[in-house]
């Protein structure tokens, strides 16, 4: 599946990767299961933020619809932690800036690297 979830760190950090070719309703099936599981951390977990990695380092396209990323539980479920995108483009991280922008989040940056993005929230878990 070209847009597939890992759970890491006891649960408490959300990795996506996306792969060409990849369509938005496959984003959309990962909404459901980012969901079911910040509602099962958030029971067990009640004062602790879930965050995400999103990896585009294997996709050069956009698909149409993109920015309805903006109601990723991810974004808006009361464990939303940080975000980070990996491997953006320019143009995927104008995107991205401006859905962020649209929901007034402001809890992201952007990496290179999935290593370097679970390196920052390894960090960003120790300090809360």
């Amino acid at each position: 599946m070209p847009v597939t979830m890992d759970v890491l760190n006891d649960g408490r950090i959300l990795l996506v990767h996306f792969t060409d070719p990849w369509k938005t309703a496959e984003m959309y099936t990962l909404f459901k299961a980012d969901e079911r599981h910040r509602d099962a951390f958030m029971q067990s977990h009640p004062d602790q933020p879930v965050h995400l990695v999103v990896d585009f380092s294997s996709t050069n396209r956009i698909d149409q619809g993109v920015l309805q990323a903006r109601n990723s539980p991810s974004l808006t479920h009361p464990t939303s932690g940080s975000t980070v995108v990996v491997g953006a483009s320019p143009l995927m991280q104008t995107l991205a800036r401006t859905g962020f922008e649209l929901i007034r989040y402001k809890a992201y940056r952007f990496v290179p690297t999935v290593e370097a993005a679970l390196t920052y929230l390894r960090f960003v878990i120790e300090r809360t």
